[in-house]
C-alpha cells in the first residue's frame, strides 16, 4: 500500500470524489460495515502476539484483504504469489511474527465467506486455519533467503 500522504500529492479528486472513493474502498474491504472492522480489531487483539498498535494491525489486515480480493480476479498463480510476497515484505507487516502474518491471512480467508457477523470465525477456527498457512509462508521466506533453509528445516 502506498504511503497515503505521498499518494495525495498528485491526487486531482475534489473532496466529494475522494470521500466517495474512500467509502467505496471501505465497503470493499469491510463489506459488513463498521461492525466488521470492530470485530476484526477485537479478534486481532486476542490473536496477535507481537506488540503492535491497533492501527498497524488494521493496516496489515486491510492490505491482506485487498490482496485476497484482487487475487480472486487474477488467474496467474505466480502473480498471486508475488502479491502475497509483496505483502509479506511490507515494512509494517514485516514487524509481525510469522504466526501473526498467518493469523491475518486466516482471518481474511475465513471471513470472506461470511455474509453476517453471526457467521464470523471464532479465534479457535482462525488459529487452526493459520497453522497451515504458516508453513506455506515459511517457504516463501526460504525461497527469498536460501540461507534460512536450515532454520526452517525445509528440504528443497
Amino acid at each position: 500500500m502506498p504511503d497515503y500522504e505521498h499518494s495525495q500529492m498528485f491526487n486531482f479528486r475534489n473532496s466529494r470524489q475522494q470521500k466517495k472513493h474512500d467509502d467505496g474502498y471501505f465497503s470493499r474491504v469491510f463489506p459488513l460495515g463498521e461492525a466488521q472492522k470492530e470485530k476484526d480489531a477485537k479478534l486481532l487483539q486476542q490473536l496477535i502476539a507481537t506488540p503492535s498498535t491497533e492501527q498497524h494491525q488494521i493496516y496489515s489486515l486491510v492490505y491482506c484483504r485487498d490482496i485476497f480480493l484482487n487475487n480472486e480476479e487474477e488467474a496467474d498463480a505466480q502473480e498471486k504469489q508475488a502479491r502475497w510476497i509483496e505483502w509479506y515484505s511490507d515494512p509494517v507487516v514485516r514487524g509481525f511474527s510469522l504466526e501473526d502474518k498467518a493469523v491475518f491471512r486466516a482471518l481474511v480467508k475465513l471471513s470472506s465467506a461470511c455474509e453476517s457477523l453471526e457467521a464470523y470465525p471464532d479465534p479457535d477456527a482462525i488459529r487452526q486455519e493459520s497453522a497451515g498457512m504458516k508453513t506455506e509462508m515459511a517457504e516463501w521466506k526460504v525461497r527469498r533467503h536460501p540461507l534460512l533453509k536450515k532454520i526452517f528445516g525445509i528440504k528443497r
